[in-house]
């Protein structure tokens, strides 16, 4: 069960790296891979509700969701406290304090 979950995180950090550049022929074959996650969370138009698989690449292929990597990915992700405070935060909140971070911003934003 410990190898199970060890493999699972591994591919996780290994799906979330920016560090791996595109694989060549293994694109959108069979498995998941950096490139075709990073279109999954995409925001450029032609990333939008793309690369819906988790693991297995050919269910996007199966049901016309797969699109490759063709344009720098435009990644938005929330703002925190500390990064509209001009640092960044490199633990997640706490799920208590997403709430007060997103209202710290609201009223960051109004001044």
């Amino acid at each position: 069960m410990t190898a199970s979950l060890a493999l699972g995180l591994f591919y996780q950090f290994f799906l979330h790296t920016d560090a791996v550049p595109p694989l060549g022929w293994l694109e959108g074959k069979l498995l998941n891979t950096p490139s075709a996650h990073r279109v999954h969370h995409g925001s450029n138009s032609v990333y939008i509700d793309r690369n819906y698989a988790g693991a297995l690449i050919v269910w996007d292929r199966l049901f016309g969701t797969y699109q490759a990597e063709v344009e720098p990915v435009r990644i938005l992700r929330p703002a925190s406290r500390d990064t509209i405070r001009g640092r960044r935060r490199y633990l997640p909140l706490p799920p208590h304090d997403e709430g007060r971070a997103l209202g710290d911003g609201r009223r960051h934003e109004r001044r």
